[in-house]
Parts: structure tokens; C-alpha cells; sequence
């Protein structure tokens, strides 16, 4: 009888270099293993001595890298494996994208090799020229000094912009007017009568005041020399401030009457000084004439006692 013809062995496949790929880029499992190697290819890339410290660094010695994928296998020689490294590690893909993700690509080691070449080391600056000396570093400040010429040459060729806050807001038409006197600051704006209102809203007004309630109030913001302060305690003879937009709080006392002194010193604080009583004392003496010995009639006294008994301002009693 005669034997059966022996059946022929399957054809193997070749690997793809995706394949081959996937397999360098998995290494030996350990992310320590693959930040050496990278440090390692920085400066020895092309070297021939390179290849057999691949195969040391792998952990086996073995004398190629074997890549088995699905029955198909084959063995790549260190040279190529130091080839093919130093072109994924050239395109960013020598770390997979899962080790990127979870930023297993950064080496503290390599970060510590860096900043040590520029003089830090253990976060201190151990050596300044070295650091001042960095290429990078002198880029750095060359493109800060630039930003900051810009931004002052176009802060400079800008009006300064005047405090407005507290003044009182007009509507002629489509101007609108802020504070008094002569306009040294202008800007076109379009709003409606709903915006103006709300506008109007955020400037305090007082046409008429309760002679029972003070005229000022812990909470309230007034303007002292030129600068705005918060009225933070009010005792029998002082008030105590706070200048607003102070690094640490600096507190500032004055007695009632400075204070009321300067109160008057600047139309910012009109809300509370156009209701501040006169002292009769200090007051004018025709004034004091007028209202003490009888000098207007009847008519005039029930009307200017009517303006101060509804609360009225100390400009309507005036003109009144």
C-alpha cells in the first residue's frame, strides 16, 4: 500500500510594520524602560553602540526583538528595532496614545535633566547666569518686554478715562451727560429708554430728605481728597473710613465737623451735602440777619418753613 503524499505546511504571513509597530511601542511593559529609552535616543541615535543597548535595556538580551501577531512571528534585528525607534520617537508615536492620555509620555527625569542645564535644581536657581544665559529663557523675556512696550505705548496713546462714578446722569435726544460743567470725556452710545432708566437707577438721587434719619450712614461711599471711602462706624463726634481699592485696610478717622468739611469739598458727595445743616455759628452773619431779627414777612417764613419741613435740599431752600 502506498503512503499518503505529505500534506504541505501552511504558508506563514509576513508582519505589517503596523505590527511591528504596536509591538516596539508596547516595549517591554514597563513606562520606566520606554522614558530611558527616549532620554537614552536623544543624544545616541545614530551610534552603532546604541543597538546593543536596546537589547540590554529590553531585559531579556535576546538577540532580536521577537514579534508574534495572530500565528505570524518573526524576529527583528536591534539595528532595525534602533532604526525604527528613533523614526516613532521622531513623529511622536514611540508612547501609544493611551500613555499620552494619561501623560505617562512626561519624565520627571528628563524634566530634572533640563532645568538643571539651565541652573534650577530642586526648584531653586542655583546658578543665575546659567539661567539668564538660556536661549530660551532670553526669548521668553525678549517676548514679555515686547508685550509690555505695546501695551504701555497703547495705553499711552489713550485719553485718560475720568471717574465718573457718583455724578449725575442727563438726556438731551440721544446725548447723555454725566456729571457737570464743562465735558472733558466724550463717547458715543446708543440706548434705549429702558437702558437709560436703568442707568438712572444706579446714580443716587434725593429730592427730599427726613430730618429724623442721618444724612449719612455706615455702608454709604463718600469721596475725601479725591479718593472714595466707606463709611465704617459712625460714633458721637468721628466717622471712621476705609479708602476703597487698598491692598490692607488702612483705616482713616475725622472728626464730624472735618468730615462734613470735606464732604463739601467735592460735588461727588451732593447727595449727602446738599442736606447737611448749617451751623449758625460758622453761617453767614446777613444770613443769620435774615432768619434771627425778622427781616422777611410772613408769606416768606410759612413757605421757607414749609422746604425744610417736607426735607427739602439746601440748593431748593436757597433758591426758594
Amino acid at each position: 500500500m502506498s503512503k499518503p503524499a505529505a500534506q504541505a505546511e501552511p504558508a506563514r504571513r509576513a508582519l505589517t510594520q503596523a505590527e511591528i509597530d504596536a509591538a516596539i511601542q508596547e516595549w517591554n511593559g514597563k513606562i520606566e524602560s520606554k522614558r530611558a529609552v527616549v532620554r537614552y535616543m536623544k543624544d545616541h541615535a545614530r551610534e552603532k553602540d546604541t543597538a546593543a543597548w536596546l537589547r540590554q535595556e529590553y531585559g531579556d538580551d535576546l538577540p532580536a526583538l521577537p514579534v508574534t501577531v495572530d500565528g505570524a512571528a518573526c524576529d527583528v534585528p536591534w539595528p532595525k528595532v534602533q532604526r525604527r525607534i528613533a523614526q516613532l520617537i521622531k513623529e511622536d508615536r514611540f508612547y501609544t496614545e493611551a500613555e499620552q492620555d494619561r501623560f505617562d509620555n512626561i519624565d520627571p527625569i528628563a524634566i530634572r535633566e533640563v532645568l538643571a542645564e539651565r541652573g534650577i535644581v530642586n526648584g531653586q536657581v542655583v546658578d543665575p547666569e546659567k539661567l539668564d544665559n538660556d536661549p530660551f529663557i532670553q526669548q521668553v523675556m525678549r517676548d514679555v518686554e515686547a508685550v509690555a512696550a505695546e501695551e504701555q505705548a497703547e495705553a499711552a496713546s489713550k485719553p485718560p478715562v475720568p471717574d465718573l462714578s457718583g455724578q449725575p446722569v442727563t438726556r438731551e435726544g440721544d446725548t447723555l451727560t454725566i456729571g457737570s460743567g464743562e465735558p472733558t470725556h466724550e463717547i458715543d452710545i446708543t440706548v434705549s429708554d429702558e437702558e437709560y432708566a436703568a442707568i438712572r437707577g444706579t446714580i443716587p438721587e434725593r429730592t427730599s430728605y427726613d430730618s429724623s434719619a442721618p444724612v449719612y450712614n455706615m455702608g454709604d461711599t463718600v469721596y475725601l481728597d479725591d479718593r472714595a471711602h466707606q463709611i465704617t462706624e459712625l460714633r458721637e463726634d468721628t466717622v471712621q473710613l476705609l479708602p476703597t481699592g487698598m491692598s490692607y485696610p488702612i483705616y482713616r478717622a475725622e472728626s464730624r465737623e472735618r468730615f462734613e468739611q470735606l464732604l463739601r469739598a467735592d460735588n461727588r458727595n451732593d447727595f449727602y451735602t446738599e442736606f447737611l445743616p448749617v451751623n449758625p455759628d460758622t453761617a453767614d452773619q446777613d444770613l443769620r440777619d435774615v432768619l434771627v431779627h425778622g427781616l422777611i414777612g410772613a408769606p416768606d417764613k410759612a413757605e421757607l418753613s414749609e422746604l425744610l419741613r417736607t426735607g427739602k435740599s439746601n440748593r431748593e431752600v436757597a433758591c426758594g
